[in-house]
């Protein structure tokens, strides 16, 4: 499974440096911090970007690209930023930092419009599919990340996170429970 959520989230950054903008640490960056006018123009960049790929209903986008603009500023330095224009390890540390502290705090957005979206188109039922989408963007809302760095442990040169993430065994355990808790009328 394809996802352009996480496309959206590096073209932006990428968008950054191709401005003029030159863009670290597990949450706090170390190294020059990313500005707020940086991530105002990641912000109006990712929702252009999210319009366009139109997989995400625009208030998501919306929570999305903000979500992910102020984590950006809170854990990326400017010079993390600029080795995203490589194609070495250190270009992969970061993608993998981006995926676990920038976009897996921020991953329930696009999850609950895919998640919705699929669920209508399988079973038709508004109260089940809202349920159930909601109840994953709220378990994802506190583990994307731990589930994500689980991931990268496992591979850390992924290309299709969202799909990784919606396959591991520990999405899949919690999306069934709530999905029997939703069909319940929970």
């Amino acid at each position: 499974m394809k996802f352009c959520q996480i496309k959206l989230l590096y073209a932006g950054f990428l968008c950054l440096l191709c401005a003029g903008a030159v863009l670290s640490g597990a949450a706090q960056a170390a190294g020059t911090p990313v500005t707020n006018d940086m991530a105002v123009k990641y912000y109006d960049q990712c929702l252009g970007n999210a319009a366009k790929d139109g997989t995400m209903f625009e208030a998501n986008a919306k929570n999305f690209c903000e979500c992910t603009a102020q984590k950006m500023k809170s854990t990326l330095s400017q010079e993390e930023l600029q080795a995203l224009q490589g194609q070495d390890q250190s270009a992969r540390n970061v993608i993998n930092k981006i995926l676990i502290y920038v976009n897996g705090p921020c991953m329930q957005y696009p999850i609950n419009d895919l998640v919705l979206r699929k669920c209508m188109q399988d079973i038709g039922n508004e109260r089940t599919c809202t349920c159930l989408s909601g109840g994953i963007s709220t378990y994802l809302a506190k583990e994307a990340p731990k589930v994500l760095a689980d991931v990268l442990d496992r591979d850390p040169n992924i290309t299709d996170p969202l799909g990784a993430l919606m396959n591991s065994p520990s999405y899949k355990i919690q999306e069934n429970k709530i999905a029997l808790r939703c069909a319940s009328g929970g």
